[in-house]
């Protein structure tokens, strides 16, 4: 047996090896790919709210911004959305009264598709600012075995009217 014939012996062996190795690295770029285009492109709706809170007041006037958005005014009591993708945020407030903005950063679930974020709590510094927000959308339709009797035709007790109401 010569030389040629060994190291040719070798040479399909290495070739298979490089193949798995490459195949391996195109699928590892894929599923990273993937992976970070599912946790960065999802959506949430980060409801902005000055209302008073725990003990905490809300502002008379005050304007706030999430990531490089156009800002918004609120007065007391007012709610406004932002609607943000990805799940780290940078909230800028500016409480228009000579003091510095406050600026802080939320990290939110990757589950949540709508919060509440209080501003009032932002600003004190109380963690967590947010709480997850449910509209009526997001809960399940009820079963019609729990639907009350009254949607379906049964008999309704109602009250007798009051004698001598006059």
């Amino acid at each position: 047996m010569s030389g040629k014939e060994v190291a040719g012996a070798k040479a399909p062996r290495r070739i298979a090896l490089r193949r798995v190795v490459a195949l391996a690295l195109v699928a590892a770029v894929y599923l990273g790919a993937g992976a970070w285009a599912l946790i960065s492109g999802k959506s949430h709706t980060i409801l902005v709210d000055n209302k008073p809170v725990g003990g905490l007041e809300a502002f008379r006037l005050l304007e706030v911004s999430i990531g490089r958005q156009e800002p918004l005014e609120l007065g007391r009591g007012e709610r406004d959305k932002f609607a943000v993708q990805g799940q780290r945020h940078r909230v800028k407030i500016d409480l228009m009264n000579g003091t510095d903005p406050v600026e802080a950063t939320i990290a939110l679930p990757y589950d949540a598709k709508m919060v509440l974020l209080s501003l009032p709590k932002l600003v004190a510094g109380v963690e967590p600012a947010w709480e997850p927000f449910e509209t009526g959308q997001d809960a399940p339709a009820p079963v019609a075995d729990e639907l009350p009797e009254e949607l379906f035709g049964a008999a309704i007790d109602l009250a007798p009217p009051e004698a001598g109401a006059d």
